[in-house]
């Protein structure tokens, strides 16, 4: 509004007003005077950018935190508006910036870079990302982290790759009592795949790529934690065995004779039958087959000699009657390779194959015999006392005789001819007269 003046002096015009034809006018909103004397509307010029001019401004005034200037000739503390979401804005700010990469701006009007609404006169606290999310650069909605190969913990602005030998979880701290549950295939592996928070190192027995925790392979073994191939720590050694996930092969010894475990196991192997299992240089671990050699037979892994009266004329035999009894004259011992192993020496003979016992007297045997009666003594001058191997001739002076017996044959043994009895005993000499079978 005019002024008009009545004092008879003239006053140079005011800071934030003009003058025309002697009369002072406020300079117009959105417009400044910061000198005396000004003399059009348009005064010191439009309150710049960032800025606004109330009514009879002599200079412009600061946009105020949470507020932006964007245009030259703002006229209230509104100025081109409010900071928008996921901007802050400062005192005197042009254009709004974008809250950092990290932090998650969700609110219209924030005053500091730290896009809090929660401040106080010392302080403010951080609006980060949520965990398993990411914000970039002036985020206004928060983005999933992806996948299971990367990884956003909280306040991040970009996804983390997984390390190797790592995975990821969706949880930020994890228990050994939850850690199987995210191997491959398994529901809580599948669960919020996109937005996992942290990595933890693959435990043993396990192996970790891109992010995934897998079993290690039946037949290996993972011993230490962070493994990162499929290889995991090595082969199952010889003499163990290596189930899936096996991180210690000395909890699965093969010690039981009728398996064995060669290198690479994932379960102990079956003797087959016929076979026995080879023992380690410890002595303790099955560590593979052999044929059983002859002369004996396999059962459950097992050696055993073939048993007294049998033999085993092959390899791979699996009974205890091996190839089958001894022949007849033959002994057959323990670990027998042939049915005559032993032929019963003459004068002796044999019907089990376990032992040879003595010919009965009256008979004579030669090798090999299975009978005690193989062949009779024969005439009058010979005789066979028990076990014999062939007849014996009658001494001059004695007879053959058998006690057992009336017959004049097979006789058992000799006895000295009685004085004068040349008459009923032939076997004596005529001339015999005395006791001495010499005369």
């Amino acid at each position: 509004m005019s002024e008009p003046y009545t004092s008879s002096a003239q006053v140079q015009c005011e800071v934030g007003h003009y003058c025309i034809s002697g009369i002072q006018y406020q300079c117009p909103p959105g417009t400044f005077g910061q000198t005396r004397g000004l003399i059009s509307k348009q005064c010191s010029g439009l309150c710049p950018p960032g800025t606004y001019c109330p009514l009879a401004s002599p200079t412009p005034v600061p946009c105020p935190p949470g507020f932006y200037g964007a245009t030259s000739g703002l006229q209230t503390s509104l100025c081109s508006g409010v900071c928008p979401k996921a901007n802050y804005c400062l005192l005197s700010t042009v254009t709004p910036e974008p809250c950092p990469a990290g932090l998650f701006g969700n609110s219209t009007g924030l005053v500091s870079k730290q896009c809090s609404t929660t401040c106080t006169a010392a302080s403010c606290i951080p609006p980060y990302c949520r965990a398993g999310y990411y914000c970039p650069l002036g985020t206004l909605t928060p983005l999933e982290c992806g996948g299971i190969e990367v990884y956003c913990p909280e306040g991040s602005s970009i996804p983390t790759t997984v390390s190797p030998g790592y995975y990821t979880i969706s949880t930020p701290t994890l228990n050994t009592v939850d850690g199987p549950t995210y191997i491959t295939g398994q529901t809580q592996a599948l669960t919020a795949a996109t937005i996992r928070v942290n990595q933890q190192i693959c435990e043993r027995g396990m192996y970790c790529t891109q992010g995934q925790k897998r079993k290690c392979s039946s037949g290996t073994y993972g011993a230490t934690e962070g493994l990162t191939t499929a290889l995991c720590t090595g082969t199952c050694p010889v003499g163990y065995y290596c189930p899936e996930g096996s991180s210690d092969y000395s909890h699965f010894a093969c010690l039981d004779p009728s398996v064995f475990c060669p290198p690479g196991s994932s379960t102990p192997v079956l003797v087959s039958s016929g076979y026995f299992s080879l023992l380690g240089v410890d002595g303790r671990l099955r560590i593979g087959q052999q044929i059983c050699p002859a002369g004996s037979y396999c059962v459950r892994g097992v050696a055993h000699l073939c048993p007294l009266g049998t033999f085993g004329s092959s390899t791979g035999l699996n009974s205890t009657m091996c190839s089958g009894r001894c022949a007849p004259g033959s002994v057959c011992p323990r670990g027998s390779t042939s049915n005559q192993q032993q032929p019963c020496p003459a004068g002796t003979y044999t019907t089990n194959g376990q032992a040879c016992a003595q010919c009965l007297p009256g008979f004579w045997c030669g090798q090999g015999s299975s009978t005690p009666t193989q062949n009779e003594c024969g005439g009058t001058d010979v005789y066979c006392p028990l076990g014999s191997a062939g007849p014996s001739s009658v001494q001059l002076g004695y007879y053959g005789a058998n006690p057992n017996s009336n017959l004049n044959r097979d006789f058992t043994t000799q006895v000295q001819c009685p004085i004068a009895n040349t008459a009923l005993i032939p076997q004596c000499p005529s001339i015999t007269i005395g006791p001495n079978n010499s005369l």
